[in-house]
């Protein structure tokens, strides 16, 4: 009988410390089967090793778990600042001795170059969105708590009111209102379609589910400076310095995964 059970995000905030704590380590620790470097392994460029490491650990291991740890495995070969999870690569030829090795070193290389350049178009999106809502707030009169619901959005970006009222101290019925607002300020966008219990996610979220189109034409020019908004992402920045800080002092690595009503 098929399993309907089962957790599809399990593994989810275990991959996430995974990651967060991967530097400072060489690539061979953690490790679970006995790598022996192929001839001219070491003149071969960084990226090279790292795919050949992958896919003989692909073929040891047939689970998920060397596809996850990827992101790892380039940070600690040097290739990466930090393990970047956008770099999850991996392909099920790899688990047999079938296909020509250079062949699928070739989509390997191919599919890392894809991942790569999605995580940029990713992370302009996202750096546009928070820019964006920053103006928006800014030039609100009376933002109430709309500033406290950017910062929370930047690392729970799929939010109901439900979920949120815990975090800024209001009831259910504020935290819908205050949703409306965000989403009518084009802060977040509304996916549910719902009339009550609605649901929303960040537009760099909405654009990478396909939930909205993204922008034609000419990009629209750059807003005049203003020492609102700088104030305004100053006093963020200070802020999430703080909270890392706090986490580090705590001996946590990452936030845990927010739970989300969609």
């Amino acid at each position: 009988m098929p399993v309907t059970a089962s957790d599809p995000f399990g593994a989810y905030d275990g991959w996430l410390a995974t990651l967060a704590q991967s530097g400072g380590r060489h690539w061979r620790e953690d490790l679970p089967f006995t790598f022996d470097p192929p001839e001219g392994w070491s003149e071969a460029p960084a990226l090279i090793r790292a795919l050949t490491l992958l896919d003989d650990w692909a073929r040891a291991d047939g689970s998920l778990s060397p596809w996850l740890a990827f992101p790892t495995v380039l940070q600690r070969m040097g290739l990466t600042g930090c393990a970047l999870p956008c770099l999850v690569a991996g392909d099920a030829a790899q688990r047999f001795a079938l296909d020509p090795r250079p062949a699928l070193l070739k989509r390997l290389l191919k599919q890392v170059r894809r991942h790569a350049e999605d995580g940029l178009v990713r992370l302009e999106r996202l750096e546009d969105g928070a820019r964006r809502n920053a103006e928006a707030i800014a030039a609100e009169h009376r933002p109430g708590k709309l500033p406290d619901l950017g910062r929370i959005a930047l690392t729970r970006p799929c939010l109901a009111a439900r979920s949120l009222a815990p975090h800024l101290g209001l009831t259910i019925s504020g935290a819908g209102k205050l949703l409306e607002r965000a989403a009518r300020l084009g802060l977040l966008v509304e996916i549910s379609g719902r009339e009550t219990w609605r649901s929303y996610v960040t537009s760099d979220i909405a654009l990478a589910l396909g939930l909205t189109s993204p922008d034609r034409g000419r990009p629209r020019l750059a807003a005049e400076p203003s020492p609102a908004l700088d104030a305004m992402l100053a006093s963020f920045d200070a802020e999430m310095d703080e909270l890392n800080a706090r986490l580090e002092r705590l001996g946590i690595g990452v936030m845990k995964h927010p739970d989300t009503d969609i």
